[in-house]
């Protein structure tokens, strides 16, 4: 018969009530064997034989009291485990000897071991000799008790105890029914009446040591068929003793018959117990499948909610990421064309014909604006890809923060005066030192000021704060502006949100400023946060950096004066390439342009300029190709090398980086700020005079410097 299905879960109730059982059994034995021993010096035969011929030897009903007593005292503690051991030793010793004088005749003589001189009794073959079926269980009951010590012994134990039952079991049922021939006859199968109940009830002790594992879990179990079974148990043990004892007596069979039914009855009571457990297991385990698919059918339930769900929520994500994305794409396309649109519209006007000089004047001022909206457009989107893509850098430097907010306030002063709004900045005595990228400091600035005057009604304030705060370096800039709710403080920073996102909306942008201005904070080392009290109740925004306790640095002494310098401007795009040399002319230089790097090589072979402005993406010969050729004829020239700008529409860090490791001195991206390519061009100009003439570095980026930048 299998075990039950272990399944973690015992009624507890029922292990208890099967393990009083077992100690009852165990405690029933005991009684049992210590009667039968007290009657030898009492002189009291019938309590060792309850009326019958046969009586309990001594040696007998010692084996069974050492058993009962080691079943009784193995669960009292680590002492108690030990008395069981030793017990259930001394048990299986005796029961062996005299198994051992049975089969060979000689032994240790332990037949005297209690009592020596003891008389000659019906059934046994010598004076104090158990017989071999007494010593057999004997040694099984023994056996049993020393695998029960065992962690994992249980069903071992159970297997040795359930095969001895019959024994016992057939002698008692012999006795019950007085077929002499099942415990009477002289030779294996004699047994005493005590001795068949002492074994019978050391095997019933032994199945309910361990309920909770092994052959009997079945009955110790919380299922239907572990309840069945210990309802039905006792009925299938007892109806079949009963019913052959009433049709014994009603029939008055011989001998013979009696025998029959004796055998029978054992056999059946045996039989349905094993279908009892056996079915039992089965109701078990079938209710444990059906809770496990119960339990599956469930989970899966769940998970299909779950999925559900999610692919409710994926769909709304999208949704909603597709109707941000449709915005956006509508939002940029007003954007961009909102300025193409002032651009191409005052570009016809002036051409249309002769234009006053206060027309003419509005109208350049109107392009350039919208110019500039057009760069600031490209350059949000841009640093927005940088930050996507985990690229965007800093630089490391001495950065007066004073100087960086008052580059800022002056960037932003003409748009606050367009709108009437006062932008003041509060008197400063010390002014903080940071360290970090000072134009990137300045965009932050920048987009917080145009930010505030933005959002700030005509008459409205805006006042920016610069102090230190113990090891930090603040700055503060407040407005009297709209405001915002506190729903929009918390998405204040986050990319492409709007207060308003309508067609109706009164402000314009992208909504990138406040998110690109965190991330550069964040890189920066600082914080950036925004604090409003509502609507209509203005806004402050404070950037705080680790301050610096540094010197103000010196100004570098480089020039920006160009005049009477030879430039030569590298650009395959026409208009480009006219822009660029109306402005180097307008300043006295001396200018010359070139579509190509062919054209731009036979310029410099003919006379060598003073510095060269090129684009890198050109056709035929790029950018790099062509300061590679350059440098390559002046060395076998022998003139020194001529410093050399990038202006190029590639703006990104790696791009710059590209560019100074290839051998460009400066780096400029496109739109190019007038006032930049000057002082770029100027610093290019003042290197070139206080360095000495010698050999230019090959080594890839040797020398090189970024736009605004002096090279020692």
């Amino acid at each position: 018969m299998p075990p039950a299905p272990d399944n973690g879960v015992h009624d507890r109730a029922a292990v208890a009530r099967l393990r009083a059982i077992g100690r009852w059994a165990a405690l029933f034995a005991a009684v049992l064997a210590a009667l039968a021993l007290a009657s030898y010096p009492l002189g009291m035969r019938v309590a060792r034989s309850f009326g019958n011929p046969l009586e309990v030897q001594p040696n007998t009903a010692l084996g069974i009291l050492l058993l009962a007593v080691a079943l009784l005292v193995r669960g009292t503690g680590r002492a108690g485990r030990v008395a069981s051991i030793v017990l259930a030793a001394a048990a299986t010793a005796i029961g062996a000897a005299t198994l051992l004088e049975h089969v060979t005749g000689v032994g240790p003589r332990v037949d005297g071991l209690l009592r020596r001189a003891l008389p000659a009794a019906p059934g046994i073959t010598g004076p104090g000799r158990m017989g071999p079926l007494a010593a057999g269980s004997l040694v099984a009951g023994g056996v049993a008790v020393l695998l029960l010590s065992r962690a994992r012994g249980a069903l071992a134990a159970q297997a040795v105890a359930l095969a001895a039952v019959p024994l016992p079991l057939i002698g008692v049922v012999g006795h019950a029914y007085g077929v002499t021939v099942l415990y009477g006859a002289p030779g294996p199968s004699a047994q005493a009446l005590p001795t068949a109940l002492g074994f019978l009830a050391l095997a019933v002790a032994l199945l309910c040591a361990r309920p909770d594992g092994g052959l009997v879990a079945p009955l110790a179990g919380t299922g239907t068929g572990s309840a069945l079974a210990r309802r039905m148990l006792a009925y299938v043990l007892l109806v079949p003793v009963v019913l052959g004892g009433a049709a014994l007596a009603i029939s008055g069979a011989g001998p013979q018959a009696a025998f029959a039914v004796s055998l029978l009855v054992v056999s059946l009571s045996l039989v349905f117990s094993a279908l009892v457990l056996r079915d039992a297991h089965a109701i078990d385990r079938i209710e444990v499948a059906k809770l496990r698919a119960q339990e599956d059918r469930a989970a899966s339930r769940e998970e299909l909610a779950r999925a559900l769900d999610n692919e409710h929520a994926a769909r709304a994500q999208a949704e909603a990421a597709s109707r941000a994305k449709d915005q956006f794409l509508a939002t940029l396309s007003h954007e961009l064309r909102t300025p193409l649109n002032a651009i191409l519209g005052w570009s016809g006007l002036l051409r249309g014909g002769p234009a006053d000089p206060e027309r003419l004047a509005r109208g350049l001022a109107v392009i350039e604006r919208n110019g500039r909206s057009l760069a600031q457009l490209v350059d949000d989107l841009l640093d927005m890809s940088e930050i996507a893509a985990g690229r965007m850098e800093v630089a490391h430097a001495d950065v007066d923060l004073l100087e960086v907010v008052d580059g800022a306030i002056e960037a932003t002063r003409a748009l606050a005066s367009a709108k009437g709004i006062a932008l003041s900045r509060a008197p400063l005595s010390d002014a903080p030192q940071v360290v970090g990228d000072a134009g990137r400091l300045r965009q932050v600035v920048t987009n917080l000021l145009s930010n505030a005057v933005k959002f700030t009604p005509a008459g409205g304030a805006v006042d920016v704060r610069v102090r230190r705060e113990g090891q930090q370096a603040l700055v503060e800039v407040a407005d009297t502006g709209i405001g915002m709710s506190p729903d929009l403080l918390r998405s204040a920073f986050d990319p492409f949100v709007q207060a308003d996102g309508s067609s109706i909306r009164g402000h314009g942008g992208l909504g990138l400023g406040l998110a690109i201005s965190r991330t550069l904070v964040a890189l920066h080392g600082g914080t950036l946060e925004a604090e409003s009290d509502g609507p209509d109740a203005g806004s402050t925004f404070r950037m705080r950096l680790a301050a610096v306790a540094a010197p103000k640095l010196a100004m570098a002494p480089g020039a920006t004066d160009v005049a009477g310098a030879r430039v030569l401007v590298v650009e395959d795009e026409a208009d480009s390439r006219e822009i660029l040399l109306q402005l180097l002319r307008s300043w006295g230089a001396e200018a010359e342009g070139a579509s190509s790097a062919r054209e731009a090589l036979r310029a410099i072979a003919r006379e060598r300029p003073d510095v060269v402005v090129s684009d890198i993406a050109m056709p035929g010969e790029d950018g790099f190709a062509f300061l590679e050729r350059l440098r390559c004829d002046e060395v076998e020239r022998g003139e020194p090398p001529v410093p050399i700008a990038a202006l190029t529409a590639f703006a990104r860090p790696e791009d710059r980086q590209r560019a100074l490791d290839a051998g460009f001195d400066a780096h400029l991206a496109k739109p190019i700020d007038a006032e930049t390519l000057r002082g770029t061009i100027g610093a290019l100009l003042e290197a070139s005079r206080r360095t000495a003439p010698r050999p230019r570095p090959t080594s890839p980026g040797a020398g090189a410097i970024a736009a605004g930048e002096t090279r020692p």
